[in-house]
Order: C-alpha cells, then structure tokens, then sequence
C-alpha cells in the first residue's frame, strides 16, 4: 500500500512539473499566432485604417486548459509610440466572475492589450515577442491559480485601488498570486531575451517606480516599496527555477 501511495504521489509531482512546462508551450504558441495575425495583411489593412482591432485566437491548445474559454487580443496604433524606435507595449488580465462556483472558471477569458506604432513595420516585433511571451505567461499562470488564492487579492486590491497608499501596492505586489504570475511571466522573459533574470526583473521594478512617481509618490518614498518587492520576487524566482541565471543585476552595478 505505501509502495502505491508513493507512486501516485510520484505521478502527481510529475503531473505538476509538466503542467508548469506546458504553460510555457503555450505561452510560445500563442506569441506566434499572434505574430501570424499581427503579419496578415488583411489585418494590416485593417488597423492601418481603422488604428484598433479585436481578434480572437483559435489555437487547439487554448482548449486543453481548465480554466480559459478565449484569448482576446485588443491591438491598438498609437502615434506616441515612436516607429524609428520599435516601441511597442503589451498589458494582460486574466477575468473571471469573482465570488462565481469555481465550476464557472472555465468560462474565464484572458485578454492581451497590443500597442504598436502607427503603420508599423514588422521590425517592431523584436521588441514585441519578449513582452507577449511575458504577457501571456503571467496571464496563464494567474489562470492556473486557484480560485481562492485569486480572489484573496481581487477582494482586498482591485486594480484600480493599487496606488491608493504604498501600503496597498505592496500588498499587491507581494500578494501570492501576483508574485507567481510576474516571476512567471518575467522569467519567461528572461530566457526569451538571454539575459539573467534579475536584469528582467530590476527593469520591471523600474516601471513600477516610475508608475509610484505618477501617482504622486516621491521616488524616495517608493524606493523602499521596491527593494521589498524585488527580494520577495528573486527569493521565490530561485526557490521555483533554482537552475536559472538569475544573477544580481542591482548589485553588479554597484
């Protein structure tokens, strides 16, 4: 009998890894069918006219997860974005009904905002892969998340509540299953771009201070919000890809 146990137990750890695995699958399938629609030039004509579009992806593999009906895509042309430049910029959310029967999770959507310069050209998408691959990674891994865990920071944060006081934003920021999904998604990153992951994560953490500013906060006030966030962010990084090259970007440059 415990011969048994064990080995279910062995089946279920190994279930789990190639869950987490899997994530990262699709978090590259769907980056490339993105592309393929982002390159068609029915949708280039489209957007180059009407400046946004919605489009809904069909890849097969969106069927095999649980908790995800559709993955929305809301693309956008913005004359800020700089096309000399290749700047670009993506956004996710993974929604679902809160408080709703966890049976009602497979009705969930993620949808992935795309900004792109007006009349891009396909030499943005350098600029654009390692954020969608960001993106969808964060989005699948808050879609594999229990309900509980979600709705524990959805109740107490909702997004337009993060900057109310720093105290609230760390809370958010820290929260398990935004810790999760930005370890996720930046990581993903990371090895998209070939760079050590704390590189990823410091530049992140960059915005994030810069978002604080905007909200009226001193840099000096925010900063140590950062510092905190970052440990908890590279500590749980280490402890789920002990193999990564995580490196210590801040103190290189010390």
């Amino acid at each position: 009998m415990m011969k048994l146990i064990m080995e279910n137990w062995r089946g279920f750890l190994n279930e789990k890894v190639v869950t987490g695995r899997a994530l990262e699958r699709y978090a590259t399938a769907l980056t490339r069918e993105t592309l393929n629609v982002l390159k068609s030039d029915s949708f280039i004509k489209h957007i180059d006219k009407e400046r946004e579009a919605e489009v809904t992806l069909t890849s097969p593999l969106i069927k095999e997860l649980d908790w995800v009906r559709r993955v929305v895509l809301h693309v956008k042309q913005d004359e800020k974005m700089g096309l000399d430049t290749g700047e670009t910029m993506t956004h996710g959310s993974y929604e679902y009904t809160l408080d709703a029967p966890e049976e009602e999770r497979k009705t969930a959507d993620i949808h992935v905002n795309v900004v792109l310069p007006v009349e891009y050209d396909f030499s943005v998408f350098s600029e654009l892969i390692p954020q969608l691959k960001d993106t969808f990674r964060h989005e699948l891994e808050h879609s594999g998340q229990p309900t509980e865990m979600l709705d524990t920071t959805l109740k107490k944060i909702p997004d337009a509540k993060v900057w109310k006081t720093l105290e609230i934003a760390e809370q958010y920021y820290t929260s398990e299953s935004e810790t999760k999904a930005h370890v996720a998604g930046l990581y993903k990153k990371a090895k998209t771009l070939k760079k050590p992951a704390a590189e990823i994560v410091d530049r992140f953490l960059g915005e994030v201070l810069d978002t604080g500013v905007s909200h009226g906060y001193l840099e000096d006030e925010v900063m140590p919000l950062i510092l905190r966030i970052r440990e908890r962010w590279i500590a749980y990084m280490k402890k789920r890809y002990p193999k990564a090259n995580v490196g210590e970007y801040w103190d290189d440059e010390e």
